[in-house]
């Protein structure tokens, strides 16, 4: 293990950027998510003008977590990114039509369920999933058993690789 000054290391949390002006009962409740699943989070003021999956992607990088969150309040977007997957293809995408209290907390948990590699949970309204639009209520289950098999090889991987 590698010897850092105790005002370099890094503390495992998940990192939330924010893009823009902040909105305190929205942030709150993305917090919330974390907090109620055990997950500490920080929150730091990102760059005007940075795509939110780099944001995101750079937040996930920055932690021993893996795992991290940018979010836009002035145009209602929130990403969700891990450090294994490629810059432009976030776990999870909130858009506009779905920007509010209840999905940002739902987004929270499921930063942290990422983290502790636990199955996704989810409403059944239609929402926007890796760009992609849908609308059918038996998605949901469909994408859970994705999303945990994706969990399941990120884990197997990190733990091969050390």
């Amino acid at each position: 293990m590698e010897n850092r000054p105790l005002d370099k290391v890094v503390r495992p949390v998940v990192w939330v950027r924010l893009i823009g002006k902040s909105v305190p009962e929205w942030l709150e409740a993305l917090l919330s998510g974390l907090e109620e699943e055990g997950i500490p989070a920080e929150v730091q003021n990102g760059a005007d003008g940075v795509f939110l999956e780099a944001a995101a992607w750079e937040a996930a990088r920055s932690t021993p977590l893996g795992v991290g969150l940018a979010l836009n309040f002035m145009e209602k977007k929130a990403v969700l990114h891990h450090r294994d997957l490629p810059q432009d293809h976030p776990v999870l995408r909130l858009d506009p039509e779905f920007f509010e209290a209840k999905e940002l907390r739902l987004l929270g948990c499921n930063a942290a369920r990422l983290v502790k590699g636990e199955p996704f949970v989810f409403d059944n309204r239609s929402r926007r999933v890796g760009g992609e639009s849908h609308d059918d209520p038996a998605v949901p289950e469909e994408l859970l058993a994705i999303v945990t098999a994706i969990v399941r090889h990120l884990l197997e991987c990190r733990e091969r690789h050390g």
